[in-house]
This record gives structure tokens, C-alpha cells and sequence, in this order.
């Protein structure tokens, strides 16, 4: 019996982990994708700000992806794509989780300021 419940219990954990992994590859998609909408942002300093978000948590191995990766001032909607294995990222290492891969995005339109000169 013992056994059983350790099995469960360890289960548990994992599942909580996961889904708090969830949780933080949408919030970290949402942070780098409201920075992304500031006019002058660049891949680099996006993928940093996800990255910080994910470091928070110990994440490992995760692939952030920007769209478009050259953000030109005309740009009018960014994405922000984050993928993370489970496999290094769960407490307990359960072999039901591990073959997993979360993915979250993010897509905000970009703002843009009309500029006009006074003469």
C-alpha cells in the first residue's frame, strides 16, 4: 500500500510542476510580447526578457522564438513562442511526463505613434 501512495504522491508533484510550467511559459510569453509592442524592441532584448521570467523557476532548455525575428518599425503584430521539454524540468522525473513538450505563445499588435512636425 505504501508504495502505491508514494507512486501517487510523486505523480502529484510532477503534475503540480507541470503545470506550474505552464503557467510560467504563458506569463513569460505575455512579458516579452508586452515589451516587444514598444517601439525600438529587438529580438535579442524580447528573448532576454522571456528568459528572465523563466529563470525565475529553473527552467532549462527552453526555445524562445520571436515572429517576425527582425522587428522593423512597420512591424505590426509580434508573436512570442516558448517551448520547454518536461524531461529536465520535473521534480520527480516521472516517466509518464517526461516524453512532453509544453509550448505557449503570445501575439500583441505592436503599437505605432503617427509623428507629425509643426512648421
Amino acid at each position: 500500500m505504501l508504495p502505491i501512495i508514494f507512486a501517487m504522491l510523486l505523480g502529484a508533484v510532477d503534475f503540480s510542476r507541470a503545470n506550474m510550467i505552464r503557467n510560467t511559459l504563458d506569463n513569460a510569453a505575455f512579458e516579452a510580447a508586452r515589451f516587444a509592442t514598444i517601439p525600438g524592441a529587438t529580438s535579442a532584448e524580447i528573448t532576454a526578457i522571456a528568459q528572465q521570467t523563466l529563470d525565475i523557476l529553473s527552467i532549462q532548455n527552453a526555445t524562445i522564438t520571436v515572429i517576425p525575428a527582425t522587428i522593423a518599425g512597420d512591424t505590426e503584430r509580434v508573436t512570442v513562442e516558448i517551448s520547454v521539454p518536461l524531461r529536465n524540468n520535473l521534480y520527480a522525473s516521472s516517466q509518464l511526463l517526461s516524453g512532453i513538450t509544453i509550448t505557449e505563445s503570445c501575439s500583441l499588435t505592436k503599437e505605432q505613434f503617427a509623428v507629425q512636425t509643426l512648421e
